[in-house]
């Protein structure tokens, strides 16, 4: 065969992953936080890089995420504001090209009907204490308060305290539920250090690993909270 026709051969490597079903959700619960969240076919990507634009033009690296995650939870964002992501994975030979872009607004905090209600005790003297009771309420001490404080009128529910752990997690202050290497706020604490475990306790709240959001047991809304650790009551305040 004749073959000084033919032109001269090309090979083309072509790079796979490009993240595709992107979304970007809000929750009511955690307005601050934004979760962006792909699905990528399989192939040979090693990681994830996701970047955020505040007008869908001018684009900012945000986070490289391991490829076992197909999800990045961006923390700590202002209220009522638009965000634009878009997502590209990390191959052996480059990064594949990006996904489409999706965008989300941010919401607005309240407490709403989960607002405690606050009553004053004044100052002043009273005693505390029993000599009827038992050997640790003994004996009667006469305590005096220097100052007016507030104190809730009613102990805690499940739900007051949800809110405001929604609300931490949102803006970065808890960690140890969310994945990959997050935008954390540098006074974070770790969820154990303000909940016991709910496995060896009766803690009535759970982490929903699909909204990635924490929730009251159903039912359990207006039961006082428990399991709850000395920094988890201090957190509160």
């Amino acid at each position: 065969h004749d073959l000084s026709e033919w032109g001269e051969a090309w090979s083309f490597t072509t790079i796979s992953g490009i993240p595709i079903d992107m979304e970007a959700i809000v929750h009511p619960e955690t307005p601050h936080k934004i979760d962006v969240i792909w699905y990528c076919p399989a192939g040979e990507q090693t990681a994830y890089n996701v970047e955020r634009s505040a007008d869908g033009t001018n684009w900012d690296p945000v986070a490289q995420v391991a490829v076992t995650e197909h999800y990045y939870s961006d923390l700590g964002l202002d209220e009522n504001s638009t965000f634009h992501y878009r997502v590209s994975s990390v191959n052996p030979m480059g990064n594949s090209g990006y996904s489409e872009v999706v965008q989300a607004t941010t919401g607005t905090f309240t407490l709403g009907a989960n607002d405690p209600v606050l009553v004053n005790v004044n100052s002043g003297s009273f005693d505390m204490g029993s000599l009827d009771c038992e050997d640790d309420e003994a004996p009667v001490r006469n305590i005096t308060l220097n100052n007016d404080f507030n104190i809730t009128s009613h102990e805690i529910t499940n739900q007051q305290y949800c809110t405001l752990l929604n609300w931490a997690l949102g803006k970065g202050l808890v960690k140890g539920k969310l994945y990959n290497n997050l935008n954390y706020a540098a006074n974070a604490l770790n969820y154990s250090d303000l909940l016991q475990d709910p496995e060896q306790s009766d803690l009535q709240i759970d982490f929903d690993e699909g909204d990635l959001i924490f929730e009251v047991i159903n039912g359990k809304e207006d039961h006082p909270i428990t399991s709850v650790t000395w920094k988890g009551a201090a957190a509160y305040t």
